[in-house]
């Protein structure tokens, strides 16, 4: 087939090379809603391709997460990772980057309400560990993974070559997708996404073991003897847009008691605590 659509082309023929292309993932309102514009004239046929090819993702998408978009650009932006903008300027679709500030501070307050509501056994401290180890970035990757959402992220070529989707992206995207959905509806729905796809780990605490959440530990430490919570800085970020490396600081007091690098800024702040529980003689 040419590389150009003509009005003289039958439209049958077309749609079956259509169909073809697209195969079992072939949406029959995204079919229908192109018919008329490959008989309308002349359309250049990659370009239609890769816009429909990108429709049924976001359709697929809006499957899994069971919510449809009224406003699909968010839901674009959320699955988009800086290296793709970079990669494709004329797309003009923002990163996921300000949609992940906004989805860390819905989700936290989503899951804490939820354990306030229904975890009246739990003391404050437990239910401090309890989200900590929810909200970071493993159990947030792990749910990327169960749902098979890392496979709709959209990255640019020379960090597919180079390493593809890692655990820090696919917890990004979990959480500017949860800011998404609070922009596009509200918080209830918000809310009620989230406890979906987080049923399985919230309704079994034991999913939680293993992931050792360094920074509630020092936290935890510092209030029971009353003293100043820590906090933490990136004082540093190195490298190309597709492989950062973040630096952190745990700062108490002004004085920096442990230092951390790795290629995610969450993963970065929890062995800076570490190194600080190290410091203080907590952890061996």
């Amino acid at each position: 087939m040419s590389e150009y659509i003509h009005k003289s082309h039958n439209v049958s023929v077309i749609m079956y090379h259509f169909v073809s292309t697209v195969g079992k993932h072939g949406n029959e309102t995204v079919i229908n809603n192109y018919t008329s514009l490959l008989a309308a004239g002349r359309i250049h046929w990659g370009r239609l391709m890769d816009s429909i090819k990108e429709k049924i993702k976001i359709s697929e998408l809006e499957k899994i997460i069971e919510y449809c978009f009224k406003n699909k650009s968010l839901l674009k932006s959320a699955i988009t990772h800086s290296s793709y903008s970079n990669d494709n300027p004329n797309e003009q679709i923002q990163n996921y980057e300000r949609l992940e500030f906004l989805g860390d501070t819905v989700f936290n307050c989503i899951i804490t309400d939820f354990m306030y509501h229904n975890e009246q056994q739990l003391s404050e401290g437990d239910m401090t560990k309890n989200r900590a180890m929810i909200i970071c970035e493993q159990s947030l990757y792990t749910i990327a993974q169960k749902y098979k959402i890392i496979g709709y992220i959209r990255i640019g070529n020379c960090l597919k070559a180079e390493q593809g989707v890692n655990a820090s992206i696919g917890a990004d995207v979990i959480e500017a997708l949860i800011g998404a959905l609070f922009l596009d509806s509200n918080y209830e729905t918000a809310r009620n996404t989230v406890l979906k796809l987080f049923k399985d780990i919230l309704n079994n605490p034991i999913k939680l073991q293993g992931l050792t959440d360094y920074k509630s530990n020092l936290q935890e430490y510092f209030q029971k003897k009353c003293l100043q919570i820590p906090r933490y800085e990136t004082v540093n970020i190195t490298g190309p847009v597709h492989d950062r490396t973040y630096y952190t600081n745990v700062i108490i007091n002004d004085g920096i008691l442990g230092e951390g690098n790795a290629k995610s800024k969450k993963e970065a702040e929890q062995i800076s605590a570490k190194n600080a529980l190290l410091k203080l003689g907590i952890l061996n």
